[in-house]
């Protein structure tokens, strides 16, 4: 499994989910094109994603709100539930998350090691990132996590 989580990243509808038939102001700057599965739309600016969609899923379905937090910073609450399945369980009113913790949930990729263990010497898991960050609030998820066996 590749996990690609883009903190940050470009938005949805200049990727994945140009809208061809929403209204001008709705949809993106590029241009919709086919995928190789009937129905699917991706940007032009993902022209080989588009012609191999038969062979991974996208998940369009996926929205958060945290329950009266509504600014950008709450949206680390949505990447650490994301990255680990669950919510973490200190958030200030500022919406900012508690700073990580040995307490906190593993990423899915410890996950994913524990339960599809390699039978190749190597690593059963990388995650290649700087700290999940919001101005100067350190992320959870991006980190360790605890340990059970």
């Amino acid at each position: 499994m590749i996990l690609i989580f883009l903190q940050g990243g470009p938005s949805h509808i200049d990727i994945w989910d140009p809208k061809p038939d929403a209204p001008a102001n709705v949809r993106g700057e590029f241009k919709p094109i086919k995928s190789n599965v009937p129905g699917i739309w991706l940007s032009e600016t993902m022209p080989l994603l588009a012609q191999q969609a038969d062979k991974y899923t996208l998940i369009r379905s996926m929205s958060y709100t945290p329950a009266g937090l509504f600014n950008h910073t709450a949206a680390m609450y949505a990447m650490y539930q994301m990255l680990t399945g669950y919510t973490p369980d200190k958030v200030s009113p500022s919406g900012q998350l508690e700073p990580p913790s040995p307490a906190d949930y593993p990423n899915i990729g410890s996950h994913i090691a524990k339960l599809l263990p390699s039978k190749d010497p190597m690593l059963p898991f990388v995650m290649m990132t700087r700290p999940l960050q919001e101005s100067n609030v350190i992320g959870k998820a991006g980190t360790a996590g605890f340990l059970v066996q």
